[in-house]
């Protein structure tokens, strides 16, 4: 993947921030005895999002990633926290100010076939949001819709075609178009290119940057894939069983990685350098559930650096520079010894 594309890092101002963002699910009861078990999938986040930015979301699975997306958009009501986009509080917004907002606030699902209904054509799919809202006469609707099928690349033989008579990439196309068409000033992007080919993927992701630019977006984009986060990312969140345990600015945070978990997560992303050696760091165990998580710090249970402190005290975010920040006790010691020792693909 071209990893040399120039982008901009946004305006600066603030148009989304999430404030000790909280989503507990609780878990259905198996029999009438059991205690109710309450699912910690996102704990007291907080990060924000500048205009014409992309922050990258990154984790393992099941860390909340998801979740934190779907607060985002309303999809999902927070248990506890704040969502504030452009300054207004959209989690108590009424259904007809959320109508307006959806304009606003898209979004570009993980799955582009199941993200598509079977029964309408692609270019009806894209088309149909502008009627919702009822933007423009029929004649405009049909030049706005001209255009953004041009801009995502989507072949004019397609647009009649049904989801299931179009490839991975064209149906991801499709999904693009469709989040572009109400020319919103934030895409919430969930993992867009893990259902498709390796061979599509760099030209979806190329095309989200282009997009990007073209339109002024601002992406929230969310990916297991570090390659793709450094690659999309001005700025990066590294999310671990419902918490943000990192931020920091895409290249400082894979130059000097400072929480273990960050760490762990680069040194495992594959070289494409026989030649090259370097030192993984292979995390012991399981990732805990997040009905039980363990006390203190989280990941202390797989830390290769914790101490007796990190099971009785929960880390505070700590700045490192202006940019960067870590919630570790001990994150400064262990970037020391790291420094030299990384593995940066």
């Amino acid at each position: 993947m071209n990893t040399s594309r120039n982008i901009s890092a946004g305006t600066g101002e603030k148009l989304l921030v999430a404030e000790g963002l909280v989503r507990h699910f609780r878990q259905r009861r198996r029999h009438l005895f059991e205690a109710t078990r309450v699912v910690r999938a996102v704990d007291n986040i907080n990060f924000h999002l500048n205009t014409g930015e992309t922050l990258g979301l990154v984790g393992e699975s099941g860390c909340g990633k998801s979740t934190a997306g779907r607060l985002v958009l309303g999809i999902d009501r927070p248990t506890a926290g704040t969502v504030r986009f452009e300054g207004i509080d959209v989690v108590d917004l009424p259904p007809e100010e959320w109508r307006a907002m959806r304009r606003e606030l898209q979004m570009v699902f993980q799955d582009p076939a199941g993200a598509l209904d079977p029964r309408k054509s692609a270019i009806d799919q894209i088309r149909e949001p502008l009627a919702i809202h009822a933007i423009g006469s029929r004649e405009e609707r049909e030049r706005i819709v001209g255009e953004i099928c041009e801009a995502v690349g989507l072949p004019e033989a397609t647009k009649t075609r049904f989801p299931h008579e179009l490839s991975g990439g064209q149906q991801q196309r499709v999904v693009i178009a469709r989040a572009l068409i109400l020319k919103p000033k934030l895409i919430v992007c969930d993992e867009p290119i893990s259902a498709l080919d390796v061979s599509i993927q760099a030209q979806v992701v190329n095309l989200l940057a282009d997009l990007r630019q073209k339109y002024g977006l601002a992406y929230l984009f969310i990916s297991h894939d570090l390659k793709v986060i450094r690659h999309i990312s001005d700025r990066i969140a590294v999310m671990y069983l419902g918490e943000i345990v990192e931020t920091g600015g895409r290249e400082e945070l894979f130059k000097t990685p400072l929480h273990p978990y960050t760490q762990a997560l680069i040194s495992a992303v594959p070289i494409p350098d026989p030649m090259r050696h370097c030192d993984r760091t292979i995390l012991k165990g399981d990732p805990p559930s997040p009905i039980d998580p363990p006390s203190g710090c989280r990941f202390h249970t797989r830390c290769p650096i914790a101490r007796p402190e990190c099971a009785e005290k929960k880390p505070e975010h700590r700045p490192a520079s202006s940019t960067h920040s870590v919630a570790c006790h001990f994150a400064q010691i262990d970037a020391e010894k790291k420094e030299n020792a990384s593995c940066t693909p």
